[in-house]
């Protein structure tokens, strides 16, 4: 099945989100939580902690508690994501057209930069969202593959073969290596 695709900064904003929707709720309690801890840490360090905690400014212990969550909404806003995205497309060749080809081996790709194979053994993972596929080579290493670019048949025939050779949608059939043998 082949197609020929360019990705937008929508698409790479989808992506994104769709990868922050699926990480793990430990993973996304240690983000909010590590701002927290540093400034705790270095509060600490320097002797400050217990006297500012029995002092009147022992909201300053607080504060970056309460602002955690808004610094991590902030960071999966919408506006944010694409001013990130906006300026890696600006500096890159992210919007050039790219050819696929989808067969039972893997992924070819092809492009004014190269041309490679993604081999389904390659892929950890496959998460999909109305406008798009991700395809996990590792934890947080996709290729984003709009469906905009596919007829309805190719998106189907892509999703079975996703099933069949990676395993069920956003979990991993297989570790994202291979085992050394010895």
């Amino acid at each position: 099945m082949k197609f020929e695709y360019q990705l937008t900064v929508d698409d790479l904003v989808e992506a994104s989100r769709l990868y922050q929707q699926h990480r793990g709720r430990l993973a996304r309690g240690v983000s909010l939580l590590l701002p927290v801890l540093l400034v705790l840490a270095i509060q600490w360090q320097m002797d400050s902690f217990q006297r500012l905690w029995n002092s009147d400014h022992a909201y300053m212990l607080v504060l970056p508690l309460a602002l955690a969550p808004l610094a991590a909404w902030l960071l999966n806003a919408k506006p944010y994501l694409r001013f990130v995205w906006k300026r890696q497309f600006q500096k890159s060749g992210l919007g050039d057209p790219i050819g696929a080809n989808v067969s039972e081996q893997g992924l070819e790709f092809a492009g004014r930069h190269g041309s490679g194979l993604l081999k389904w053994s390659g892929v950890s993972r496959w998460l999909e969202s109305p406008g798009i596929f991700s395809l996990y080579t590792q934890s947080s290493l996709f290729y984003v593959l709009p469906k905009r670019s596919m007829q309805p048949d190719q998106i189907e025939s892509l999703r079975v073969l996703l099933l069949e050779k990676v395993g069920p949608l956003g979990r991993p059939l297989r570790p994202s290596y291979e085992p050394a043998t010895g």
